[in-house]
């Protein structure tokens, strides 16, 4: 699990962004998922706690490869230049070549950017 505070709707408040790389489903064995918590301006225009995120996640970004632990890291950046934080998750064993109808899995790794606000 990663954990990253930071603005990746661009409404002034801090988001709290949580990855669950060993997240599996049925046939994607550690495919991962990362969920995104809005974060919510508490009576003193702070957000301090877990009161002051939304109870269910604004965002779920699902991982598509097996075993690639997509979530493993969590980044924020803006990385288009657009002045709105943008979000980079690392899926470290991710990656794979196709080669006639047969998936080979390299492990290369992949990452994937999410340009905000999400």
């Amino acid at each position: 699990m990663d954990l990253l505070m930071a603005d990746v709707n661009n409404d002034g408040v801090s988001d709290l962004i949580v990855s669950e790389y060993g997240y599996s489903e049925s046939n994607m064995p550690q495919m991962g998922k990362v969920h995104i918590y809005n974060g919510i301006v508490g009576d003193d225009n702070n957000v301090q706690d877990a009161t002051h995120f939304s109870n269910d996640p604004s965002v779920v970004l699902y991982g598509s490869e097996r075993r690639g632990r997509f979530g493993w890291n969590l980044v924020s950046l803006d990385f288009n230049l657009d002045g709105i934080p943008d979000l980079v998750v690392s899926a470290p064993t991710g990656g794979y070549e196709i080669l006639p109808d047969i998936p080979v899995y390299s492990n290369y790794g992949s990452v994937h950017v999410y340009f905000g606000p999400l």
